[in-house]
């Protein structure tokens, strides 16, 4: 396994959306907590979220009712089981790209290709790490590929290889929706998810870049894609065969590394 420096796992700078004082002040109230300070009071809370006591009553409160808070015993609150289960699934997401880095190095080092791995978040695919490709001609492409770091699911290999190990029963619900209704669209879309399938990786195509993906099975039922993208030109003349072989016997790496007993599900 080639070890290496990783580059920004996103993009340099984004824009950060004003949010509704309620949210904030909610998730203020929800960052007061850590493993050293678990439980609070009504008064503690205030004090540490800077909120007057009668609107920390009032979201202390809703929290409550969501799940993000428990209430204990002489007024006290501690996290309760949704806020748990949040953070549970950011220490495995990044347990997942922790082990899936190496293997991305790798496969950019025996491809010289753009190496990446992805999540679905809802209808979008969400990149959670990202290795521009440092070949000439390449390099500067991928990086403005990187600059739209999410992009719709079946656009890209690595939606395609996500969708299309989803179970069955999904596909026509999710082919009409990412097919905007359109029903030709609809049954290419199809046809791609069960080539997917039979050839156990994904291909996307367009008029400037290609790319081939394998899915693989993270810890905790947490589904990605490793993907290998080529630009331009070399677009057309690419071998997606051996692209493919690459992309599988990283995912295959992962799943292995992970201790998943399902293994891969491409």
């Amino acid at each position: 396994m080639i070890a290496c420096c990783l580059a920004a796992d996103g993009p340099s700078s984004r824009p950060r959306p004003r949010q509704p004082d309620s949210l904030e002040h909610g998730l203020a109230l929800l960052a007061c907590f850590s493993p050293e300070e678990p439980v609070f009071g009504m008064a503690e809370l205030s004090e540490r979220a800077e909120l007057p006591r009668e609107a920390t009553q009032r979201y202390v409160q809703a929290l409550v009712e969501l799940g993000y808070l428990e209430q204990r015993r002489r007024g006290k609150f501690r996290l309760g089981r949704l806020a748990l289960r949040l953070g549970l699934s950011a220490v495995r997401i990044d347990g997942l790209v922790e082990v899936a880095r190496p293997w991305l190095c790798w496969m950019r080092a025996r491809t010289g290709l753009t190496a990446s791995l992805a999540i679905l978040d809802g209808e979008e695919l969400d990149y959670l790490a990202w290795l521009p490709s440092r070949l000439e001609g390449q390099a500067e492409q991928a990086a403005g590929r990187q600059a739209r770091w999410s992009t719709t699911a079946h656009s890209r290999a690595a939606g395609l290889a996500l969708l299309a190990f989803t179970a069955e029963s999904d596909w026509p619900a999710r082919t009409l929706v990412y097919a905007g209704r359109d029903l030709k669209r609809g049954a290419r879309l199809r046809e791609q998810l069960e080539d997917a399938c039979e050839r156990r990786y994904a291909i996307s195509r367009d008029g400037r870049e290609a790319g081939v993906a394998a899915a693989v099975l993270g810890v905790s039922d947490v589904i990605a894609a490793v993907e290998l993208t080529i630009f331009g030109e070399q677009a057309r003349r690419a071998n997606v065969r051996a692209l493919a072989g690459v992309a599988v016997e990283a995912a295959n790496g992962i799943a292995e590394q992970l201790e998943d007993d399902s293994g891969t599900v491409v």
